[in-house]
């Protein structure tokens, strides 16, 4: 996918609001008594290399679902658990990369419904208590007795959260990426009429509206002066999971073309901040010139990158090895100075003229394909990102080969899992609350995990995930270690973003080891007379008995 020059050339106002100064070694020790992160070394990593898996196989859980899992690293090491995003997305091989398989035995695996967990697409009784209850029953079923790390990103910091509130005796150390709470904002600020998202790309967001019957809905809504915010949402939701196998494929290609457009104004805004960085001085860190103009006293090294972090032993902001005023940082992570800073950052540069997209021959003498979305023309001015990006998007998205399974959806067609999921799970958390305990579930139950030593990794140009639901999430919880990496957005394959998590599973491994020959613990070794994955058959039944959301509550 190209990126838009409209980003390149206007991201250099959003790299001068979010950049600090780095570059420093940090040579102090945490309040776990190891080594911190180098702000210097932990900003461009190579993920670790990842074989075929040791063991894998299919659990049957409750309500007729089976979870798919794979296990890779050291059959002896710690335990490690992944928690994908989505909802919906499935996990990948290369997942297990951000672990050192010398030291950790790594556990991946499908949520239900998704990826080749079956059934595919599934919304009954997909629900975060039953997801928290299938991972209970993954532990038992590879005899695991807790868990030494378990790393969330998206969607799977809301699940690694959930987890370990749920199970805090279970989860030994956090590890969150783009960090995401569920709440109903959250899911405004991307899906919702008037949400930050569809503020900042309207034609974008106008693209993803134009479903079947949304001008008539919109209509009605101004007719009878009530605009819902969850309209199109609720559409959408509506023809994902309907019968009509034609009008699901496209809302879901729309649905993803949108995220896609989003993902990638982020990621783009990022690339510029990397390739052109604007600079405050190297002599001075002071958070004010975050309103700096451009240009106004920095300048340009293409060798800096940015790394803000709170320091939980301190209880202060760094950069590099300077302290950085609190209240400025805060400010400028806070959902209305983002939004501010990317707005500006699109309007501030006259729109430049996109490159005409290639096309493909037609091999013949096979039919020409379905029209898909137009190029725009060489002279065709564009009016904000998403509406480039979204043009850009191929017209049809296919979906990973799935595991045959029983489901309610016409196994024949295309089922596409994750916009079904997200939307299902976006819906729920706007109209009731979400599936766990309210807008602020998470929030309210800190201290439930307070304990447990977690690192919070943060793009600073994500516009998916927003920095400010990190800002919410550390101030319920200082002693967690945040880090924002001011100039990666939503990818966690990100330089940034995937060394600093990276940087964070390694610095967990001294939590697991024997302090004499670097072995994992006694309390993380499979429990006495449980089957490990190489005892057990490829599929067992687990039965959940109560139901997950009345075990969640008790927790």
């Amino acid at each position: 996918m190209g990126v838009s020059p409209l980003i390149l050339a206007a991201a250099s106002c959003l790299a001068a609001a979010l950049s600090g100064l780095g570059g420093r070694q940090l040579a102090r020790r945490g309040r776990l008594g190891v080594p911190e992160l180098s702000a210097a070394d932990s900003l461009s990593r190579v993920l670790y290399p990842v074989q075929e898996p040791r063991a894998s196989g299919s659990l049957a859980v409750s309500n007729g679902y089976s979870i798919y899992w794979e296990e890779h690293g050291k059959e002896e090491g710690a335990p490690a658990l992944f928690l994908h995003g989505g909802p919906g997305a499935g996990c990948a091989r290369r997942h297990a990369g951000f672990f050192d398989p010398d030291h950790y035995r790594v556990v991946l695996h499908d949520q239900r419904g998704c990826g080749r967990s079956g059934p595919l697409g599934s919304t009954a009784a997909n629900e975060t208590p039953f997801l928290i209850e299938d991972i209970e029953a993954l532990r038992v079923h590879l005899g695991i007795e807790k868990w030494a790390c378990v790393l969330g990103g998206s969607w799977g910091t809301t699940l690694a959260l959930e987890y370990a509130q749920a199970h805090p005796n279970r989860v030994a150390s956090l590890v969150v990426r783009a960090v995401c709470l569920m709440r109903s904002s959250e899911v405004s600020w991307l899906f919702g009429e008037r949400g930050g998202a569809a503020r900042l790309s309207p034609a974008g967001w106008r693209h993803f509206a134009a479903l079947d019957d949304a001008s008539n809905l919109r209509k009605r809504h101004v007719e009878l002066e009530v605009r819902d915010d969850m309209s199109v949402l609720q559409k959408y939701a509506e023809m994902l999971t309907g019968a009509d196998d034609t009008k699901r494929a496209m809302a879901a290609r729309k649905w993803m073309q949108w995220e896609a457009s989003i993902t990638g104004m982020g990621a783009a805004l990022g690339q510029s901040a990397t390739a052109r960085p604007w600079a405050p001085p190297l002599q001075t860190c002071d958070p004010s010139l975050l309103a700096a103009t451009p240009g106004a006293g920095a300048r340009e090294d293409s060798s800096l990158q940015y790394l803000w972090r709170w320091d939980p032993s301190s209880m202060q902001w760094l950069c590099g090895d300077d302290v950085l005023d609190s209240s400025a940082v805060e400010h400028a992570l806070s959902q209305e100075a983002f939004e501010a800073r990317v707005a500006s950052a699109i309007t501030t540069r006259p729109p430049p003229v996109p490159p005409p997209l290639p096309v493909p021959p037609s091999p013949p003498p096979a039919p020409l394909p379905p029209a898909s979305p137009p190029s725009l023309s060489p002279s065709k001015q564009i009016d904000d990102v998403g509406s480039f990006l979204a043009t850009q998007t191929i017209a049809a998205i296919p979906e990973r080969p799935q595991a045959p399974s029983s489901t309610p959806l016409n196994p024949t067609a295309w089922v596409p899992a994750q916009a079904i999921l997200t939307c299902h799970y976006s819906v729920h958390s706007v109209h009731y609350g979400g599936f766990s305990g309210g807008d602020d579930g998470i929030l309210s139950r800190i201290d439930r995990i307070r304990h447990i030593p977690c690192v919070a990794v943060q793009g600073g140009c994500d516009m998916i995930c927003p920095p400010s639901t990190a800002l919410d999430l550390h101030r319920v919880w200082p002693e967690m270690d945040l880090r924002i990496v001011t100039g990666d957005g939503h990818s966690m394959y990100s330089s940034g973003l995937q060394a600093q998590v990276m940087e964070a599973t390694d610095k967990f491994r001294a939590l697991s080891r024997n302090h004499k020959d670097g072995s994992p613990r006694g309390d993380f070794a499979t429990k006495a007379g449980s089957p490990n994955a190489h005892q057990i058959a490829p599929t067992a039944t687990v039965t959940h008995g109560s139901s997950a959301a009345q075990r969640l509550n008790r927790a």
